[in-house]
């Protein structure tokens, strides 16, 4: 089974959780193109939904109080949530290495997990643990 995944991109930067944003006002407002310049934005999404994925499969940058179209998805969240599964009996910790998935196109940067638990060949292959990949482009797997 494969998917395509498709968010904007963005760069790692300092880590930031932020609040999530609940005025039903500011939420229904229009938001802008992202640019280049909305790199922080997106890793800030990044790590508010790392700290937020027992709530949540994805989030848009209104959802942190930015006005720019900008969407971030976990990947084994997203999995889940169309009804299929992906084994994570460490709970999504990584150290298991049940929840391999395929890389088919784009990419997911290979995480610290994914180098202790999958082998180089498996890496060179696409092979990535689904519950430590948050892609940052578009991306199709298999699973």
């Amino acid at each position: 089974m494969t998917w395509d995944i498709s968010l904007k991109c963005g760069r790692d930067g300092a880590k930031m959780v932020r609040s999530i944003m609940r005025d039903p006002l500011f939420l229904a407002g229009k938001s802008e193109p992202a640019t280049e310049a909305d790199k922080q934005v997106v890793q800030d999404l990044l790590d508010t939904l790392k700290a937020n994925q027992d709530r949540c499969v994805g989030m848009a940058a209104n959802m942190i109080g930015v006005k720019k179209n900008i969407i971030v998805v976990a990947v084994s969240a997203y999995i889940r949530s169309t009804g299929h599964s992906v084994s994570t009996p460490c709970g999504g910790r990584g150290n298991c290495g049940k929840c391999r998935v395929r890389v088919l196109d784009g990419e997911l940067k290979i995480s610290t997990m994914d180098r202790i638990q999958l082998t180089e060949d498996e890496l060179s292959r696409g092979i990535r643990l689904a519950c430590q990949a948050m892609p940052k482009q578009t991306v199709k797997i298999e699973i």
